[in-house]
């Protein structure tokens, strides 16, 4: 909401209803920042799952060896 500091209203009712309609825009917008964080988490997460840390991750080459000596035994 743009507000123009200049000329603000006199009346009190108009001003309370401002300030009524700047604080229900920033709890939304707080909950809009919470649900972003709590989706990011939820990002992360899954492509830790999916793809491990990056130490965690062999290369081919491991791999295959993994899988030659998985089927030597």
């Amino acid at each position: 909401m743009d507000i123009d500091l200049v000329a603000l209203p006199d009346d009190v009712e108009t001003l309370q209803n401002l300030v009524r309609s700047l604080a229900a825009e920033r709890a939304s917008l707080s909950e809009a920042k919470a649900e972003i964080e709590r989706l990011n988490l939820i990002i992360k997460k899954l492509q830790r799952s999916q793809f491990g840390r990056l130490a965690e991750r062999l290369d081919d080459d491991q791999l295959q060896l993994v899988w030659w000596i998985v089927r030597a035994r």
